[in-house]
């Protein structure tokens, strides 16, 4: 029987050439954007809206690096209002991401927007930030690790400022606006 012996040199040659790798494939930044176009067609208070498939692997981050992909990492989840032009400046907004796996068997709240006057949102030139859900943020990450897709729709409510249901005017039925949802991930890379 012969014993095999490698040389100390040739796994330090591994190992060394390992960590060269791992430097020189990133670990990389990205964000992934979905909007919602948030109607106001009937005097209801609370409303869901279309669910939207996102897929990692159609990012072009995702795919200069995909043979080296190990993970993810979800730093945060923003948001913003746009297009809120015509809606009532005294609307307050609450809601929730819900993810979902791809034949809808399994759903998770990930992030939620606390109660915030629109009007606020709407004048402020930046984003904010959504209170993460870890539970759901875990399994995200893990419907990103296989199948590499989600769904995701927004589930919101319209509300008076001390929180009590919105009565909409019937000259506000008829206006919308949007919530762009901006996932911060992180695209985990090595051997």
């Amino acid at each position: 029987m012969k014993k095999f012996i490698i040389p100390l040199f040739a796994i330090l040659f591994f190992l060394t050439s390992c960590e060269v790798i791992n430097q020189l494939v990133p670990d990389v930044d990205s964000v992934v954007t979905v909007s919602y176009t948030i109607p106001i067609d009937e005097n209801l208070p609370t409303g869901v809206s279309d669910t939207t498939l996102v897929d990692i692997t159609e990012y072009p981050e995702y795919q200069d690096y995909s043979q080296y992909v190990t993970g993810y990492e979800l730093e945060k989840i923003t948001y913003e209002i746009t297009d809120y032009d015509d809606a009532p400046e005294d609307l307050y907004f609450e809601g929730s991401i819900i993810a979902e796996d791809s034949i809808a068997s399994t759903t998770v709240v990930v992030a939620d927007i606390e109660l915030i006057k629109l009007l606020d949102l709407a004048n402020n030139e930046g984003t904010t930030d959504m209170l993460l859900d870890e539970a759901g943020k875990d399994q995200l990450l893990d419907w990103l690790d296989d199948p590499g897709t989600f769904n995701a729709h927004f589930e919101f409510g319209f509300k008076n400022e001390d929180g009590t249901d919105y009565n909409f005017d019937p000259e506000d039925l008829g206006s919308s606006f949007k919530v762009k949802v901006n996932y911060h991930l992180v695209i985990i890379t090595g051997l």
